[in-house]
């Protein structure tokens, strides 16, 4: 094979072979889901009480930004979250941002019409971080959702 088309080819597979190793790179960073222990210990509280049950979680940090989280926890327990940053009790915010792919356990109304909405906001290295929680009237369910703003 002469050089001068030995060069193009090699160039073009080289070339071709990086754009798959970037897709996949690509999928399998939007596929990355950290586990709700995880999510809650970074997220919420740290050590994890021990009355905290994840019931369901996901990860979309690196897709859009957003992160939502559903456990059961003490009433005590959820005071505990309630004293760790300066929440406040926010009438207006509905009940999050819905998706599709998180599946139909996000539902914030199943925590009746007593349900309490807290809200906290936090400024870090010029980005923002929004947090809200749901929670029942009796403090033992919640869901949970941040919102990373870059």
């Amino acid at each position: 094979m002469p050089q001068n088309i030995k060069k193009p080819l090699v160039i073009t597979v080289v070339v071709f072979l990086l754009i798959i190793f970037i897709t996949l790179l690509c999928y399998a960073l939007l596929q990355f889901q950290r586990p709700g222990n995880k999510l809650f210990r970074t997220l919420i509280l740290d050590p994890i009480p021990n009355s905290v049950t994840i019931l369901h979680s996901q990860d979309e940090i690196m897709a859009g930004g957003i992160i939502w989280l559903h456990f059961k926890i003490s009433p005590d327990d959820f005071n505990l979250i309630l004293k760790s940053k300066n929440w406040e009790v926010r009438s207006d915010l509905g009940t999050g941002e819905p998706n599709s792919s998180i599946g139909n356990w996000w539902n914030p109304q199943s925590l009746g019409d007593n349900a309490t909405v807290c809200f906290v906001i936090f400024n870090y290295d010029g980005h923002q971080r929004d947090e809200t929680i749901w929670v029942n009237s009796q403090k033992n369910e919640v869901y949970y959702q941040v919102v990373f703003i870059y």
